[in-house]
């Protein structure tokens, strides 16, 4: 449940530049979609040590365990990203060469989530805020979009062949294991759906995001993946909890990916705000 917060940011972004959408209801995606993975780090974060303390069985639940700690976790990781991602920027407005920007961002990165694990601290969220001061401390453009794109595809690809070699077909196939993916399926598209659009009402925003926003939140895959593979490694002691999740999380992400920028689409072509050209 806490991983269903996540949303994959990417395809959502593709699509509304595929069709130049321009309104409240696509600024209000944009805002949503930059937000909700960093929420779901969060979320997970909290919730992961209850539910872990719970499955071991344990008579009662420690309130540095489910409080103190976590908590130590987020705003640790996030002091430690700010720190990397000021030093970044730094770093790159002294840079003009593609090869040194390569460099410097790789290198961030790494330390970031090495220093993190060191600590015992989110790598995910170090590593979100570090791209939070890169783009927010800056003092002018860094200029670094091409060096990000260049970067993407084989961290992506990288990233998605090691969760690819967790897949076990053969725990797919079981009526259980369909029955808990679609009813995680179904679940996170009502709470999606019926959330945002109940919070767009109450907060009296446009009728195109009171109709509409839902649609645009429902790709699921870089984040809730990755939250899905540590969980998956927690559960050493029983690994067919932990592959029940992660297999889980990768057929409903795999999922969205197909169907989430369809209806991401539908909506902005149906509120006004996309053009097909």
């Amino acid at each position: 449940g806490a991983i269903a917060s996540a949303t994959a940011p990417a395809a959502t972004v593709m699509v509304l530049k595929e069709y130049n959408a321009e309104g409240p209801l696509t600024s209000t995606i944009m805002a949503v979609v930059g937000l909700d993975d960093a929420f779901a780090l969060i979320i997970f974060s909290l919730i992961n040590p209850i539910a872990y303390s719970q499955y071991k069985g344990e008579a009662s639940i420690k309130l540095t365990e489910i409080i103190v700690l976590p908590l130590i976790e987020i705003f640790g990781a996030i002091i430690l990203g700010l720190f990397f991602g000021y030093v970044t920027q730094y770093l790159l407005t002294k840079f003009t060469e593609k090869t040194r920007k390569i460099l410097t961002i790789v290198t961030s990165i790494t330390l970031s989530s090495a220093v993190s694990i060191f600590f015992g601290l989110s790598a995910l969220i170090a590593n979100m805020s570090v791209g939070f001061a890169v783009r927010n401390f800056a003092k002018k453009n860094l200029e670094i979009s091409d060096e990000m794109d260049t970067l993407t595809v084989p961290l992506y690809a990288l990233f998605f062949i090691i969760a690819g070699t967790e897949i076990r077909f053969s725990e797919m196939g079981s009526l259980s294991f369909l029955m808990i993916a679609f009813t995680y399926l179904i679940a996170r598209i009502i709470g999606k759906v019926g959330g945002s659009t109940m919070a767009a009402k109450i907060s009296g925003a446009p009728e195109a995001v009171q109709k509409f926003i839902g649609f645009g939140l429902l790709p699921q895959s870089g984040v809730a993946i990755a939250l899905a593979y540590s969980v998956q490694k927690q559960y050493v002691q029983d690994t067919k909890v932990g592959l029940l999740i992660f297999n889980t999380l990768l057929l409903t992400a795999a999922m969205t990916e197909v169907f989430g920028p369809l209806l991401t689409k539908y909506a902005v072509i149906k509120s006004g705000e996309g053009t097909i050209e």
